[in-house]
């Protein structure tokens, strides 16, 4: 695995990558826990540093629901656009 070097990077834009990764394994410790777990990034991010995080360094970067799932929570996947209709081959 290559190592990232933060010194040749800005600071904000590492913390974001290193957040990310560490998200992932979050996940997969929550999951192999027996739980589920849904990460959530489309929120109101500012609002969610106000009410949480005023007054401190730290910023939101997405919200993850963790619990046991209900009975029978699954459902078919949703139509997709067949190929043919998406594609165009040059």
């Amino acid at each position: 695995m290559r190592k990232v070097d933060c010194s040749q990077i800005p600071e904000r834009r590492c913390a974001v990558y290193n957040s990310a990764l560490q998200t992932g394994v979050f996940l997969i410790a929550v999951r192999a826990a027996g739980f589920a777990a849904g990460p959530m990034a489309g929120f109101d991010k500012a609002g969610m540093d106000e009410e949480f995080f005023a007054g401190t360094s730290w910023r939101s970067q997405l919200v993850v629901n963790i619990g046991h799932p209900g009975a029978d929570p699954w459902f078919p996947r949703l139509p997709r656009v067949p190929v043919e209709d998406a594609l165009a081959w040059a």
